[in-house]
């Protein structure tokens, strides 16, 4: 979906209270991810330490499910940590494609590290995720949720920063067409450019930072074996 697109509007539009409902955790976990593995080296490290504390927030919340009682209180800390620094360790190998199936594979990690079974390492080569400009770094991410951090990211960037992402995500729009559209030379229309994707990519970052309340509705829990 063209950026342009997304731009609010009165009516039609995802709202910020929608955001509040629609980012789940699993989908704010699976969409840090995907920044980590997309965006330039300043937002994907960002975009990584996000993931590495809301990613201990969920170890801890499993932990609670499967250990059951097996760790006593002054033990649960060290273990959380041990088993979150595992799987931090291990998610750049994750394939999944989905917040489901990325909160099924910690899940199952998690389960498998209170059971005694060591956390597998990341195979050598691991996925890489493609991207669409349209995205901005988020095309595997739910559409529902996606366009409701777009929404949001947009109404947090200047006037200036939206014209240079709707000249360039424009339907057959060339950097000769941008340039045009905002005046400039072609050589700094992509500058503005990479500026504002990173501003966005950085917001992006910040608002999935506030999505650390509770667990949403696609967040699932495997069976135990």
């Amino acid at each position: 979906m063209p950026m342009s697109q997304s731009q609010p509007r009165d009516t039609g539009y995802i709202t910020a209270a929608a955001l509040h409902l629609l980012v789940t955790t699993a989908g704010s976990l699976f969409m840090l991810l995907l920044l980590t593995r997309t965006a330039n080296a300043s937002v994907a490290n960002a975009a990584a330490n996000v993931l590495r504390m809301k990613l201990r927030l969920r170890v801890a919340e499993l932990v609670a499910v499967f250990a059951k009682g097996k760790l006593v209180a002054r033990d649960a800390a060290a273990r959380i940590e041990e088993i979150a620094a595992a799987i931090e360790a291990a998610i750049s190998g994750c394939r999944s494609r989905s917040p489901r199936d990325l909160d099924q594979w910690i899940a199952v990690r998690v389960r498998d590290a209170v059971d005694g079974d060591p956390v597998p390492p990341a195979p050598r080569r691991c996925q890489t995720v493609t991207d669409s400009e349209q995205t901005l770094g988020l095309a595997d991410a739910p559409r529902a949720e996606r366009l409701a951090v777009l929404h949001i990211v947009l109404q947090r960037l200047t006037a200036a920063e939206r014209a240079v992402l709707n000249a360039r995500l424009r339907p057959h729009a060339t950097w000769r067409t941008v340039a045009v559209a905002l005046g400039v030379s072609e050589t700094t229309a992509r500058q503005h450019y990479e500026r504002a994707v990173e501003r966005a990519q950085l917001l992006m970052v910040s608002l999935l930072a506030e999505r650390v309340d509770g667990r949403g509705e696609d967040d699932v829990l495997p069976q135990a074996a």
